[in-house]
């Protein structure tokens, strides 16, 4: 198994995160992860491409205290 482990840019003052893990030498994919995370180190989200884009979102308050998570379908 393969793996990319990637910073893939920063948007909006979002740091972007993506990982993906390719199954063989073919290149099925496994599983591909993307993160964003605020400028405090915060994770915004989380999406799952191999499950349709399904995750979860968060946010905090300006003590950087989680305040709120959810999953998104």
């Amino acid at each position: 198994m393969s793996t990319v482990f990637d910073a893939i840019g920063v948007e909006s003052g979002e740091i972007l995160w993506s990982y993906a893990a390719n199954l063989d030498a073919a290149n099925v994919q496994f599983a591909q992860f993307s993160y964003g995370y605020d400028k405090n180190d915060n994770l915004l989200y989380e999406a799952r491409a191999h499950q349709g884009g399904q995750g979860e979102v968060y946010s905090y308050d300006k003590s950087d205290r989680l305040t709120n998570a959810s999953r998104r379908a």
